[in-house]
């Protein structure tokens, strides 16, 4: 069994973030990666993933979010799995 490995927020890791990409077509048919390029992957979106050999092979991300509600300012965040 290949070793696993915990990382996160790996956006300017070219390899970890385009197999990150790679997973997400796969499971949801979507791609980080013109996100990327974009620069809309800012700090705010946090992944936390497993991977063997450089592909990542699970994740868990953080979005942060900012609300008003009740005229004060907000800090929430939504996850989700890969």
């Amino acid at each position: 069994m290949e070793e696993l490995y915990f990382v996160k927020d790996y956006k300017q890791d070219n390899r970890l973030r385009q197999s990150f990409s790679e997973l997400a077509i796969s499971v949801f048919g979507l791609s980080f990666e013109e996100w990327y390029i974009k620069e809309l992957w800012n700090d705010r979106y946090i992944p936390y993933s497993f991977h063997a050999d450089g592909k990542i092979i699970a994740n868990v991300s953080v979005n942060l979010v900012d609300l008003i509600i009740a005229g004060q300012k907000k800090r929430l965040f939504k996850s989700a799995r890969l």
